[in-house]
């Protein structure tokens, strides 16, 4: 059982009792640093004695950060008991967080989700700077609701010198054109470098190689969902390294995990490699970052479905199936969506677009936050609190979008007619008894008159407003 992103997640939206569980085992199994362990079992690693409710793992980025986002999402999911009673972990675990950044302003050395790519082999980098800033904001989130002043004083100050030190350190006006071979198209290619080594939280050394890791904005994705907004200081700066990734890292099959760091280009397999995530990332943050149009989303769409199509499509008759029944590749697709490998083999190489590392992986999950990005919802149940920003726009079009929430779902239909007269639903097909508390809607601009009252199926929420 891992803590190491975002597997966890919608089996924390879905099931908030077994994840409360989780929750209390990864806390019985913090160090005495403050560190929130990676596994609830061990021995799955080599060396490592096989053990049941026994807590172990690695020192990495993505792990006390998230048992810190986990309990936002409690959080926003009116479950505050389990927050107060984990607190005082929380705070353990944020401190773990500034400590490890002590020297650089954002974490030293850590080792990522992205284990192939060995990026605890450089001092920082942007995928776990950002996870880090992320683990602040949800500290002071937390102390927000808690009342816990000088804790929240504490991670925000913490948050902004790792803003500071991932521009200093990572950000790139112009990294120049790709390597030869890779896509490219118009300069300028502005970036948030994949690493740094050497140098202060002021800056990195001269020459420092200007590399790209397609997910390396991951931590952005939660933010966004959480309603955190932008976790660096200059947005735009963001819409371009987006860019620049979409120029340098597509294929067939999704977006190559790593470009520029092994050359000649494509590089060595751990870099010439698709990682599932990357993708449906790439585009719930061009949804919510703005870098589509708010009123025309589909822009986002070809990337999306660039590595999720390739699972579904294809012809299983030209590639038929290899000797563990593991479709292989041919040139329509793997048509194989009971096994999607975390990790697809990249360009010219004897993998290129067939499984590689990893079966039946659970990273994928990450494409259901697409589905927040369209319809911009942050929910806040502990006060009632519901907020959409749905897309492509309100002012003309009607459409309906999913609405997730901790232990239940539903959905959110709007209609417009020609006068321009708006009518929004929510509405909700689970959820717990006594239903979702509501005390507060706002639609785009609109504010909707709420009494407190419940949402419960069968008894939705209806809105009228002038779109």
């Amino acid at each position: 059982m891992h803590n190491d992103g975002e597997r966890a997640v919608p089996y924390l939206m879905a099931m908030p009792h077994f994840a409360e569980s989780k929750l209390r085992a990864w806390a019985a199994g913090q160090t005495a640093s403050g560190m929130i362990q990676e596994q609830l079992g061990c021995g799955c690693q080599r060396g490592v004695p096989p053990l049941t409710d026994k807590a172990c793992g690695r020192v990495m980025s993505d792990v006390s950060s998230m048992f810190l986002v986990y309990l936002v999402h409690m959080a926003q999911g009116g479950r505050m008991g389990i927050v107060k009673e984990l607190w005082p972990n929380a705070v353990a675990a944020a401190k773990w967080q500034i400590d490890q950044s002590a020297q650089m302003g954002v974490p030293l050395k850590l080792q990522t989700t992205y284990d192939v790519l060995g990026l605890n082999a450089y001092d920082t980098c942007t995928y776990s700077s950002l996870f880090h800033i992320l683990a602040m904001r949800s500290c002071s989130f937390l102390a927000g609701k808690l009342g816990d002043a000088a804790q929240g004083q504490a991670c925000d100050a913490a948050a902004t010198r790792a803003q500071d030190a991932t521009d200093a350190r990572h950000w790139v006006e112009d990294g120049g054109p790709p390597p030869p071979g890779a896509p490219s198209g118009p300069g300028p290619w502005p970036m948030y470098r994949s690493y740094c080594d050497g140098g202060s939280g002021s800056g990195c050394p001269a020459g420092a190689p200007n590399a790209t890791m397609a997910d390396s904005t991951y931590p952005q994705v939660i933010a966004y969902t959480l309603g955190f907004g932008s976790l660096v200081r200059n947005e735009t700066r963001l819409r371009l390294h987006l860019q620049t990734v979409m120029q340098r890292h597509m294929t067939p099959y999704g977006m190559l995990v790593m470009v520029g760091r092994e050359l000649p280009y494509p590089g060595s397999d751990r870099d010439n490699a698709v990682w599932m995530m990357s993708s449906p990332n790439w585009a719930s943050l061009a949804i919510s970052s703005g870098l589509v149009p708010f009123s025309d989303v589909s822009g986002a769409w070809p990337t999306l479905e660039r590595s999720l199509s390739w699972w579904r499509g294809g012809d299983t008759g030209a590639g038929g199936k290899g000797a563990h029944g593991v479709a292989q590749r041919n040139p329509g697709g793997l048509n194989d969506l009971w096994n999607i490998a975390g990790v697809v083999g990249g360009v010219n190489n004897t993998n290129s677009g067939a499984p590689w590392i990893t079966s039946h992986y659970g990273y994928t999950l990450t494409a259901w936050r697409a589905h927040l990005a369209l319809s911009g919802q942050v929910v806040d149940l502990s006060e009632g609190s519901y907020q959409f920003d749905p897309k492509p726009g309100i002012g003309g079009r009607s459409g309906t979008w999913p609405v997730i929430f901790v232990g239940g779902l539903g959905s959110l239909s709007i209609d417009v007619d020609a006068s321009g007269a708006a009518t929004a639903t929510i509405a909700v097909v689970s959820g717990p008894d006594g239903g979702f508390p509501l005390s507060s809607v706002r639609i785009g601009q609109h504010t909707c008159q709420a009494s407190p009252t419940t949402i419960t199926p069968g008894s939705p929420f209806v809105c009228h407003y002038n779109a």
